[in-house]
């Protein structure tokens, strides 16, 4: 899992270190106005909470950050991805975590889940490929799709499945 974690954080790390600034901070048509860098420093959010969380064995995605300058600097995002794929490197085995999360938009009712390290990751991954996705749109709107592989933000499953298909 971790492995997977790492591939696709390389994945991603690629698009911060080859584009422009201008382009990854440019409110994007087919994004409804948010940016490449806005759909990048949310996915690594995740990833930051999820760790950060470990040492008390509680993840709340609701209270991550949202940090600007990942969003507006690809060279910052680019230093975080390096620091998530560390301190990843550095995770030696699964353990039980709880995951607090309120998915009402009216009320504060939180609900607290049991849940896993390597399950938290599955979902980051997944999460991850989908911005990826997001990302890869925006990547056409401004012209520069040459910046990924024709995988990118295409998940796992679908990529066997087209591969099954294929042969």
């Amino acid at each position: 899992m971790i492995r997977h974690c790492k591939d696709n954080l390389n994945q991603l790390k690629t698009v911060t270190e080859n584009i422009s600034d201008e382009q990854y901070t440019e409110p994007l048509l087919y994004l409804f106005n948010s940016s490449i860098g806005e759909h990048i420093r949310h996915a690594l959010e995740f990833y930051l909470c999820l760790l950060n969380g470990l040492d008390k064995q509680m993840v709340n995605y609701d209270l991550r950050k949202r940090k600007k300058e990942i969003e507006s600097e690809a060279n910052i995002a680019s230093s975080i991805i390096d620091n998530i794929i560390d301190r990843l490197g550095r995770l030696n085995q699964n353990q039980n975590v709880e995951v607090k999360a309120n998915y009402t938009t009216k009320t504060h009712t939180s609900v607290c889940m049991h849940s896993s390290l390597y399950r938290e990751l599955g979902f980051c991954l997944e999460h991850c490929v989908h911005h990826q996705a997001l990302v890869k749109t925006g990547l056409k709107e401004l012209e520069a799709l040459h910046l990924v592989d024709e995988n990118f933000g295409i998940a796992p499953s679908t990529l066997r499945r087209q591969n099954k298909c294929a042969q």
